[in-house]
């Protein structure tokens, strides 16, 4: 996060959580903006990758930060669709592209194409941030603070026996998380996002139809 955002937000939560620890809050800080990032997809940015002739297997890196997912692609000035692995076969006559399990890796459909091309891949991709001191773009951050310290505060105030603990606070600032998440996707999909087209938040989205806290990939 920026400097001046980072030490904003702390001195918020040592305020509201008398007897929390530094090094706790600044934990479930960056905790809080990597789920929020990548839960609600409102920090976008659009990456490149040379197309190299005959190759079918790429790499995509965000400057901010890591990928989250890719929202659109295009290969060539066309766009290429997500598959599944057991769509392969089926899809194999189409431009398309299979995402890999770092998801910014992408293999695409049927292999690459035969003529170099810089800057011939272009993604739409959602970022999140690798940590806490990480340069998140400061309009993003001002419009979403208070979703960052609701998130935030559900997470410290849901610590056992600690002097801060607090269930009900918990669970008043877990409901706040929702709606902001919820008010987010919306946002998102309505197009309003930085450096990113419009866009429906993946179907295939660990967490997306679960109660509370989204739970992280792979679970």
């Amino acid at each position: 996060m920026s400097e001046c955002f980072s030490e904003r937000l702390k001195d918020t939560l040592m305020v509201r959580l008398p007897g929390a620890g530094s090094d706790a809050v600044d934990l479930e800080m960056g905790n809080a903006a990597h789920e929020w990032f990548l839960e609600s997809g409102t920090w976008h940015e659009v990456v490149y990758a040379n197309i190299v002739a005959g190759k079918n297997t790429y790499e995509l890196v965000a400057d901010g930060g890591s990928i989250g997912y890719i929202c659109e692609l295009s290969i060539g000035g066309r766009r290429y669709t997500p598959v599944s692995g057991n769509s392969l076969i089926r899809r194999a006559w189409s431009g398309a592209y299979q995402v890999m399990t770092d998801y910014g890796t992408i293999t695409i459909i049927p292999p690459g194409p035969t003529e170099n091309e810089p800057k011939g891949i272009v993604a739409n991709v959602s970022v999140v941030p690798e940590d806490c001191a990480c340069s998140i773009p400061p309009d993003v951050l001002n419009h979403w603070y208070d979703a960052l310290l609701d998130t935030a505060l559900g997470k410290l105030y849901s610590h056992v026996n600690k002097p801060y603990s607090n269930a009900t606070l918990a669970l008043f600032h877990i409901g706040r998380y929702r709606a902001h998440l919820a008010r987010a996707r919306r946002v998102v999909a309505g197009g309003n996002v930085r450096a990113g087209g419009p866009w429906v938040y993946p179907q295939i989205a660990p967490g997306r139809s679960r109660r509370g806290y989204a739970l992280p990939r792979g679970v």
